[in-house]
């Protein structure tokens, strides 16, 4: 599975999870990469996939090289989670606090600790309502991201 393939295929399988699982109160699924991902209703046909997995670990044996292809797991996965973020300096929550500064925040802009890892080439995807495109976010705390794109000005949302 590669980041090239994980997007479109979410966004063209969203369509579908939208018009399927809105009706039966279930969770939104979908098929990409070779895997059955299941997400999480934000409002109606607004659904979101986190910590899908796009590249192998690149730990151990795979640290300090290319991108080995992930393997697709069996079985039904929960894209519930938010996967760590990658190792980072304090330039982060600079960058953060830039962000939330910009949207009006910065007042309420308060760093919790961050789950980071090595492990860390994961993948987020927001299907906004009727699945009109899919968006990527990055592995940080739901506080602080999952509504960015909500929020975000209609400039930057195309």
């Amino acid at each position: 599975m590669s980041l090239r393939s994980v997007v479109p295929a979410l966004a063209l399988a969203s369509a579908h999870c939208v018009c399927a699982a809105a009706a039966a109160n279930e969770p939104p699924i979908v098929t990409a990469g070779g895997e059955t991902l299941a997400g999480q209703w934000l409002a109606p046909g607004e659904a979101v996939f986190r910590g899908i997995p796009y590249s192998a670990a690149p730990v151990g044996d795979l640290r300090w090289r290319p991108p080995a292809p992930h393997r697709p797991r069996a079985g039904r996965q929960s894209a519930l989670e938010f996967a760590p973020a990658c190792v980072q300096t304090e330039r982060l929550y600079d960058w953060e606090r830039s962000i939330a500064t910009a949207f009006g925040n910065a007042d309420k802009f308060t760093p919790p600790p961050l789950r980071t890892s090595e492990d860390c080439l994961y993948l987020n995807v927001w299907t906004p309502s009727r699945a009109r495109r899919a968006s990527a976010g990055d592995g940080l705390d739901p506080r602080r991201c999952a509504d960015l794109r909500r929020r975000q000005p209609a400039a930057l949302r195309r």
